[in-house]
């Protein structure tokens, strides 16, 4: 149950390879979880910045409407004693960043609130009833 784990939270970091659509950013945020997600295929930039292009994937730090979307890491197993790639570096900082800018903690925890509330069942209903309506 990661309800019981959110309310400890003051950040949450997705850093999936790939998603399909990540529930478990909904999740964090309906719990008004300030997100820093990788920018992996499907789901995190529709969620956290639905007003850009869908296609691109982010070299660097962009903040977005709802959430930050940082690069993908590359997915490879190190040692702790290897050095950071240029991905987790950037990662790595924006994390930092973030726990220690309360304004810009305060700002996405707002954007999380508002953002879930476009998923919740009386909206999203609607629109799956319409998607589905067959035009005579």
């Amino acid at each position: 149950n990661p309800f019981k784990y959110y309310p400890r939270a003051e950040v949450f970091v997705l850093n999936s390879l790939w998603e399909g659509f990540p529930s478990v950013l909904l999740e964090a945020m309906i719990c008004g979880l300030p997100i820093i997600s990788s920018d992996c295929r499907s789901g995190p930039r529709e969620i956290l910045a639905p007003n850009t292009n869908l296609s691109h994937q982010t070299k660097d730090i962009e903040y977005g409407e709802y959430g930050i979307l940082v690069p993908i890491c590359d997915g490879k197993l190190y040692k702790a004693s290897d050095v950071l790639t240029g991905e987790e570096e950037i990662l790595a900082s924006i994390i930092l960043k973030m726990l220690q800018n309360k304004s810009l903690r305060d700002k996405y925890q707002q954007k999380s609130l508002q953002r879930a509330q476009d998923f919740v069942l009386e909206k999203i209903l609607d629109q799956w009833v319409k998607a589905l309506e067959v035009k005579s």
